[in-house]
C-alpha cells in the first residue's frame, strides 16, 4: 500500500507524551508504528496500542476508525483462553492487517499532524483550568427557565471536539442536559449541510436584527432575522 508520494519523510511519532524522529517511506508506516509499540518479543499489546491512540486525542470509538476497531475486537474474541485483554497480543502481520484500513488517519495521529500535536500536553492545561473553575460556587441558577431552575448545581462537566476529531472529557461531560439556545448553531449547521445556504435563506435571514434574541419579528423580507433568534 502507497499513501502519497514514495519518497522518505521525517514525521515526529508521538508515543505517550514522547517524540521520535524517525525517517520512513509512506508505504511502511504500519510497520514502523508496530516497532516503536512492540516488546522485545516482537509482539503488540492490543491495549498499549489503543492506549498510544488515545494519547493522540482519538478514542476507539471514532467512527472514522470503526475497521480497525472491530478488526482488533474480532482478534480479542478469538482469543478465548486468556484470562485478560491485557493479555492479548499480536504479531506485525495481525497488526497491519487490522489498522490497514484506516491507516492513513492512524498514520497522522502518530506522525503529529492534528491541529493539536501536543494533545497530552494540551489537555493536563485544559485539567487545571477545569479545576479552579470548577472551585468557583458564585452564582445562581436561571430561575426564569423551568429546565435550567431544576438542575443539579453541583454538576461541572467539560467536553472538547477538535476540528480533527480530537477528543476529551472531564468530570459529568456525560451528563444529560438542557441545551436551551446552544441548539441553534448546531441545527443551523445541519441543516446548511444538509440542503445547502441558498435553500436555507429563502426562510431566514442572516443578519442581526439589533433586537432581543426572544422579540417575535420578521425582516423585510416576512423572514426571521437569523438562525440564532427564537424566531429564526
Amino acid at each position: 500500500m502507497i499513501f502519497g508520494q514514495d519518497l522518505p519523510v521525517r514525521g515526529p511519532w508521538v508515543l505517550g507524551a514522547a517524540r521520535i524522529e524517525v525517517m520512513f517511506d509512506l508505504h511502511d508506516i504500519d510497520y514502523h508504528l508496530f516497532d516503536y509499540l512492540s516488546d522485545a518479543q516482537n509482539k503488540l499489546a492490543i491495549t498499549k496500542f489503543i492506549q498510544a491512540l488515545r494519547s493522540t486525542g482519538l478514542r476507539e470509538t471514532d467512527p472514522r476508525l470503526k475497521e480497525s476497531m472491530q478488526k482488533l475486537t474480532n482478534v480479542q474474541s478469538e482469543i478465548s483462553d486468556l484470562d485478560s485483554v491485557q493479555s492479548i497480543y499480536i504479531d506485525r502481520e495481525t497488526f497491519r492487517e487490522c489498522i490497514g484500513d484506516n491507516i492513513i488517519l492512524i498514520a497522522k495521529a502518530f506522525r503529529n499532524q492534528f491541529i493539536i500535536p501536543e494533545f497530552q500536553q494540551f489537555t493536563q492545561r485544559i485539567d487545571e483550568l477545569f479545576w479552579r473553575a470548577k472551585a468557583n460556587t458564585a452564582g445562581e441558577l436561571a430561575s426564569y427557565i423551568p429546565q435550567l431552575a431544576r438542575f443539579n448545581p453541583e454538576s461541572w462537566g467539560l467536553a472538547i471536539c477538535t476540528v480533527d476529531g480530537q477528543r476529551y472529557a472531564l468530570g459529568d461531560a456525560f451528563d444529560p442536559i438542557c441545551l436551551q439556545s446552544v441548539s441553534k448553531p448546531l441545527t443551523y449547521a445541519m441543516v446548511l449541510d444538509e440542503l445547502g445556504p441558498e435553500v436555507v435563506h429563502q426562510y431566514v435571514g442572516q443578519e442581526p436584527s439589533g433586537q432581543a434574541f426572544n422579540t417575535i419579528g420578521l425582516d423585510p423580507m416576512n423572514r426571521p432575522h437569523n438562525p440564532m433568534v427564537n424566531a429564526g
